[in-house]
């Protein structure tokens, strides 16, 4: 990971390990988008502090914590917002989102595709691509990140049924 010092990669690791562990095992009930979100703002917080920032880096947490928001409830929303605000929090006060005004669908669903390349995970390539998908309902390219979103989100749930079958297997 270029641009970051050792110590703030293995930091910003650690959080995005555990945020996409919360956002895995997810459940409406419980906290894990609210401490998934928590971490990723966190880790983009980090990222930013560095002289250098790692832009594909950046981008592909700022996916990860557009899925948590839109998977949120009001009352979770209301909880994330509280929390990163608080004084134990203050890292997470800062801006984390990307600045709507400024991107593009090609350019977005271009680092999608750039993601989907070098991550074999289909549920974190079924993140990148729902983003380009909300962010541009309406357009050709936003239609088409739809369509992978869904597709990815099909191999990640065969992917864990077949993990389950095995795990159950005698």
């Amino acid at each position: 990971m270029h641009g970051l010092d050792a110590p703030v990669v293995a930091d910003v690791e650690a959080l995005t390990e555990r945020a996409h562990v919360l956002m895995r095992g997810r459940d409406a009930s419980d906290r894990n988008l609210i401490d998934a979100a928590m971490a990723l703002s966190a880790a983009i917080a980090q990222c930013r502090q560095r002289a250098q920032v790692d832009e594909a880096r950046l981008s592909d947490l700022q996916a990860d914590l557009f899925w948590c928001k839109k998977q949120m409830t009001v009352d979770q929303i209301t909880a994330y917002r509280a929390a990163s605000a608080s004084a134990e929090r203050p890292h997470a006060a800062a801006p984390v989102d990307r600045d709507a005004a400024t991107i593009t669908a090609a350019a977005l669903f271009a680092e999608a595709e750039d993601f989907a390349q070098r991550t074999p995970d289909a549920f974190l390539q079924c993140v990148r691509y729902f983003e380009v998908a909300q962010r541009f309902p309406e357009t050709d390219v936003g239609r088409l990140a739809q369509q992978k979103s869904l597709a990815a989100q099909i191999r990640a749930m065969r992917s864990q049924m077949q993990d389950l079958r095995q795990r159950v297997a005698p």
